[in-house]
């Protein structure tokens, strides 16, 4: 059933004039947060509130906000901020701890200009966990504030969206992604990340990351052998099965196309620099010298089709997607890129028509045959629409 058809394809902006290279002053990592509880297996709960934060800032163009990989090899309080900083090419710190107490959390947190070891804003907060989500959008609107960061109407919406309204749906999917974050060697580690994510969906069916979590966790643990049934489903009848395709199309196909969108623009969106510009450049171009990308031959026909998506045509390999070197049948430009998931989910990328498209859904095999043919008729009408512009 198809999860998506392609939402929205069209022209990204020019990117903002941005004089020089200089380091960029409204820039921020978010340390690990240290777990104060006297239950140390809550720790989780530490983990999850950063990333709550840490992505509520990366949703706010005007700051340059550092990945959570990038910095979990941090301590929660270390002593030498100022390296950090540089290490990480940012200005600011934040720092934090989380206490929990049953439904009761503390939450404490301080921004800190690493350059001068001196605190711009620290605040505690004391909330049930009905209220967590609050407390996360108010500290990403607190730093923004700080930083003196511009904060858009549409930024300011995304902050406050919650990704459940179920507090006990939330820690059981921030269980799971805690078991997730190891690497999963048996089946019966497989089994432990499955069920608290289908016990996230249980309490919460609208719940779309945890379902996203559910589908890629559920294919991982086939593709490593880990399911040789093949039949590792999970289905409720209390499911509103359209509504929950609804949610989750919106929340991941609008992430593809702000991702596609700083690519046209050499990195930047929305004020922000989230690449570097040779970073973008190094991504387009070809990798495997005079080397064909051509017909991809499956091992696992119940899972892939053969493909062959340009037939004819010479493509190339780049360090993020394929490369076509000629003008495909649909419209696309010569010097194209374009990548696609397992289940269906494609986007490409022109930058000499500046066109970029997303289309997903949730069919397996991949390269369905009624699925690319939907996805080549989507790029076609992208194209005409274009042209009669």
């Amino acid at each position: 059933m198809p999860l998506s058809l392609g939402r929205q394809a069209g022209r990204a902006r020019r990117p903002d004039h941005c004089g020089g290279s200089r380091k960029h002053g409204k820039s921020i990592a978010v340390l690990p947060f240290e777990n104060l509880s006297e239950d140390k297996a809550n720790g989780f709960f530490a983990d999850g509130i950063q990333d709550q934060i840490l992505t509520g800032l990366a949703k706010i163009g005007d700051l340059k906000v550092i990945s959570r990989t990038s910095t979990q090899k941090y301590a929660s309080r270390p002593e030498n901020l100022s390296q950090i900083a540089r290490e990480l090419g940012v200005e600011h710190i934040l720092e934090g701890s989380v206490q929990r107490a049953g439904n009761q959390v503390r939450i404490n947190v301080q921004l800190i200009e690493a350059g001068t070891d001196s605190h711009l804003w620290a605040e505690t907060y004391d909330r049930s966990l009905d209220d967590i989500f609050a407390v996360e959008t108010e500290v990403a609107q607190k730093i923004a504030e700080s930083l003196a960061a511009n904060l858009s109407r549409g930024e300011l919406a995304a902050l406050t969206q919650k990704p459940t309204e179920v507090p006990a749906a939330y820690e059981a999917y921030l269980k799971a992604r805690a078991y997730n974050a190891n690497v999963v060697q048996t089946r019966q580690q497989a089994d432990l990340i499955l069920d608290g994510y289908r016990e996230a969906v249980r309490l919460d069916p609208k719940f779309a990351l945890a379902w996203a979590q559910l589908a890629r966790e559920s294919f991982r643990t086939g593709w490593v052998g880990l399911d040789p049934s093949g039949k590792l489903t999970w289905k409720s009848n209390s499911i509103d099965e359209e509504h929950v395709i609804t949610v989750l199309t919106e929340a991941v196909s609008d992430d593809y196309l702000a991702f596609l969108q700083a690519l046209m623009n050499q990195g930047r969106y929305r004020g922000g620099q989230l690449l570097q510009a040779k970073t973008v450049a190094l991504m387009n171009q070809n990798q495997i010298g005079d080397i064909t990308a051509g017909i991809l031959k499956t091992t696992a026909p119940q899972r892939s089709n053969d493909v062959d998506f340009f037939p004819g045509i010479p493509c190339r390999w780049g360090l993020g997607y394929m490369i076509s070197t000629q003008q495909g049948p649909n419209g696309r430009s010569a010097g194209s890129v374009t990548w696609a998931g397992i289940f269906n989910t494609y986007y490409w990328l022109d930058p000499q028509k500046r066109i970029a498209g997303v289309f997903l859904t949730q069919i397996l095999p991949f390269a369905d045959i009624p699925a690319v043919r939907a996805y080549g008729d989507f790029e076609k009408a992208i194209y005409g629409i274009s042209q009669a512009a």
